[in-house]
């Protein structure tokens, strides 16, 4: 995937009831993937369908991929549905938007949470 799927950090179910440092991380971490997703999906939202369609093809023919290692799902887009072409154009997006690693941004945010709250979608939030 791209840069917003970085090693998982490990912890157990007992250190995100107890509110310790592995629960800290995975809040973190949570925070981190809405952020990157909510960056991904404003400039998604930003493109005219042709462009969609333009970065889909260019995906299929360059074969883009993330220097940090992006999945990339390959094949023909005049073969793939549309659900396809918009998994394409993400990971361009992704990887051209040069999202900070999962280290970077949680310092950052350590530093001034709220420069990046207020630009979270809320699915971090826990469910239950």
């Amino acid at each position: 995937m791209h840069r917003c799927r970085e090693r998982a950090i490990s912890e157990g179910p007992e250190a995100a009831r107890t509110g310790g440092k592995g629960g800290e991380e995975r809040v973190i971490r949570a925070k981190y993937l809405d952020w990157c997703s909510a960056r991904i999906a404003e400039r998604f939202l930003q493109l005219t369908p042709e462009e969609i369609y333009e970065l889909a093809e260019m995906a299929s023919r360059d074969d883009v991929e993330s220097s940090r290692g992006a999945v990339v799902v390959s094949g023909d887009a005049d073969e793939k549905p549309f659900r396809w072409m918009v998994g394409r154009v993400t990971e361009v997006l992704a990887v051209s938007l040069r999202l900070p690693t999962l280290e970077e941004w949680s310092a950052a945010y350590r530093a001034s949470p709220e420069r990046y709250d207020s630009e979270l979608l809320g699915f971090w939030k826990e469910k239950g």
